[in-house]
């Protein structure tokens, strides 16, 4: 979509947000017709179909493929709003105005009454726009942020298409019954398509995942663009842990084991038959978490679970899905042992949410376990098994100790509004000098620019692994960060360096027509033999031995070490990406980050982008530069007499 045109439909959206409304004020009509329960905004101005076959919320009626079966409950009772109305008074009680949105103080909300309220009937649809930002600090953290939505959007438009082209992808996928999303000029794709890639842009380690596009399409059927766009954000940065979208999961898979440990304890019978029968459980729960149960949930039920999650935090995503298993154990117990069979099990905890309907039940259970699976105690089930996993693999040394555990913070692109010189001048000093004289601003940093670098090492190493199996015997990744492990390495290099034989790749197909030709194909690595005429090399390929024409090959040097095609980025273009990918994840830009760690940058003259290995060709002129005239008189004797500069000259 122009840039242009996405700006206008932003401003539609923006302007409807933005009206600072009393609190009494109903977002949606909510007169039980279709669509009187989401955002008129997204509506089709036309539909093919008649009106009759979508349901208050836009999903086709009937089509509960993805959880969203109606329930016979009213979407809002009057008496409970006007209570809750009440509530929100009287916790303003000493404004003298009109109380509005913009004077909602959300601390005096965390109150005994109003959580008992979101426990009777929770949030009233109608103020859900207003209230769940507000909860989940999705308005604080816009008014904080120092740029708007509307500038993300204008320099994401000019950002790299790759994850662009991902989320393509996914947006007819991501809500594909419901009216607003299941064509691809509709209003909502256009939206939910802007947000991802705002959300994409402003935190280039997690790029796109297929989780945040239900989220952030179910949240764009009730709040405006913007305001998805910040919860988005709060849902990434606070709320959930911070690897929870990352590229390996890592939050995800630590709440998958988390989830299994209190099964254990709450629903054991369901646990014991789950493990006799050798269910994988965790390819249904993970889908449950990393979509906070968009996907599997009725959408009533799934709003007044939302409510609890923007109000209470994570923890109540683990007694939903204990709650889900305890409201049914009994029967998909029943079913395991009668059938005795490993697939109808499956299918049975499969279909769990979508048989919650009773909500005031479920919320009734969810209840039972505030004391039992509290905040502390999901924490620490968290560190726990975010340091086995990353013990698991090679990230960390000790698993039974809080250190080297992942970033408690997810890193978000620098991204201001425009300031005069003189306020950035001023502004930025009194910002170095503050993170300068912090000490724990500057470990924080360097721990986390280390944790960096050794991610984007353990993503090659596993690449490599996953691409050659034999490989996968000689990469270790267990970290030894002990100084004898390094004392070997200048010496192991140059040894390295002087055994066998120089290496190069075939550029395109050289037929063998004589005895003593070699012949080979595109791509193939030839071991070089002799180079002594300039245009003729001797080589050697699969036991064969010949000559063939130096200009067919390009030298890869890899005399020393293991070669594999899938490193040679000419034949697996996929290793550069790891690399030399845009993502601060990728070696390069984590190097880059510890050799860039400490230098001001200037105020005036910012610098531009530069790639690392400058910092290394700098490093190694100055250490060649007091040794350069031997070294010079070594090469020009190498290229006097054609000795090999490596391994004839001491």
């Amino acid at each position: 979509m122009p840039i242009a045109c996405a700006r206008r439909t932003y401003e539609t959206t923006k302007e409807a947000s933005h009206v600072d409304q009393p609190i009494h004020t109903s977002a949606f009509t909510l007169d039980d017709t279709p669509f009187s329960a989401i955002s008129a905004d997204l509506v089709p101005s036309f539909i093919e179909d008649p009106k009759e076959y979508f349901d208050e919320f836009g999903f086709r009626k009937g089509d509960d493929t993805a959880g969203q079966a109606g329930e016979a409950v009213e979407i809002e009772n009057a008496s409970h709003r006007m209570r809750f109305l009440a509530a929100l008074e009287f916790a303003h009680s000493g404004l003298k105005d009109e109380l509005v949105w913009s004077k909602v103080n959300v601390e005096t909300l965390y109150t005994d009454r109003v959580q008992q309220l979101i426990k009777d009937g929770g949030i009233p649809h109608s103020m859900r726009p207003y209230l769940w930002p507000r909860f989940a600090g999705a308005t604080d953290k816009c008014s904080a942020a120092g740029y708007s939505y509307s500038e993300v959007l204008r320099q994401s438009a000019q950002d790299k298409p790759s994850i662009g082209v991902q989320i393509e992808r996914s947006l007819l996928r991501t809500l594909p019954n419901n009216i607003c999303f299941w064509k691809k000029n509709s209003i909502g794709i256009d939206a939910l398509r802007r947000v991802l890639k705002a959300i994409a842009f402003i935190y280039p380690d997690l790029g796109f995942c297929d989780g945040m596009g239900v989220i952030a399409a179910t949240l764009l059927l009730f709040c405006s663009e913007e305001t998805t766009f910040w919860m988005m954000a709060t849902l990434i940065e606070d709320i959930l842990p911070p690897n929870y979208y990352s590229q390996s999961l890592l939050g995800v898979q630590a709440d998958e084991l988390a989830t299994r440990h209190l099964m254990k304890s709450h629903v054991p019978d369901l646990n014991r038959i789950l493990d006799e029968l050798d269910v994988e459980v965790s390819l249904v729960t993970v889908n449950w978490l990393m979509t906070l149960f968009a996907t599997v949930l009725p959408i009533r039920t799934l709003l007044r679970v939302w409510d609890f999650i923007f109000y209470t935090g994570s923890v109540t995503i683990f007694r939903v899905v204990i709650s889900v298993m305890k409201m049914k154990e009994d029967e998909i117990v029943d079913i395991g042992r009668s059938s005795k069979s490993s697939a109808d099990l499956f299918n049975a905890v499969s279909q769990l949410p979508h048989s919650v309907t009773g909500v005031d039940k479920l919320v009734e259970y969810m209840t039972s376990f505030e004391f039992t699976i509290t905040e502390h105690l999901i924490s620490e089930l968290r560190k726990k098994y975010q340091a086995i996993l990353m013990a698991d693999q090679g990230m960390i040394v000790n698993a039974t100790t809080d250190t080297n555990l992942p970033k408690q913070k997810v890193q978000r692109r620098k991204l201001a509004r425009s300031k005069s010189i003189i306020h950035q001048i001023f502004h930025l000093k009194e910002e170095r000098i503050q993170s300068e004289n912090d000490p724990k601003l500057k470990n924080i940093r360097q721990t986390e620019i280390l944790v960096d670098l050794r991610d984007s090492v353990m993503q090659i190493c596993r690449y490599f692994i996953s691409c050659d199996e034999k490989m996968e015997l000689n990469i270790s990744t267990k970290a030894d960060y002990s100084p004898e492990s390094h004392m070997q390495d200048i010496d192991n290099f140059l040894t390295g360096r002087r055994e066998g034989h120089k290496r190069a790749r075939a550029l395109l197909d050289f037929a063998r027509r004589d005895e003593d030709e070699l012949g080979f194909r595109k791509n193939d690595i030839i071991t070089v033999i002799c180079e002594k005429d300039e245009h003729c090399w001797v080589g050697e390929v699969n036991g064969l031995r010949g000559w063939f024409p130096a200009k067919f090959v390009e030298v890869v040097d890899e005399r020393g070490k293991n070669y594999t095609v899938y490193g040679d980025e000419a034949v697996s273009p996929e290793i550069t990406e790891y690399v030399r990918g845009n993502r601060a994840s990728r070696l390069a830009n984590s190097f880059r980050q510890v050799m860039d760690h400490g230098i001001m940058e200037s105020v005036l003259y910012p610098s531009t982008a530069y790639h690392p290995w400058s910092f290394v060709e700098d490093i190694a002129y100055h250490l060649v530069e007091k040794h350069f005239n031997l070294v010079y008189s070594r090469l020009t004797l190498c290229n006097t007499f054609k000795l090999d500069q490596d391994g004839k000259v001491g």
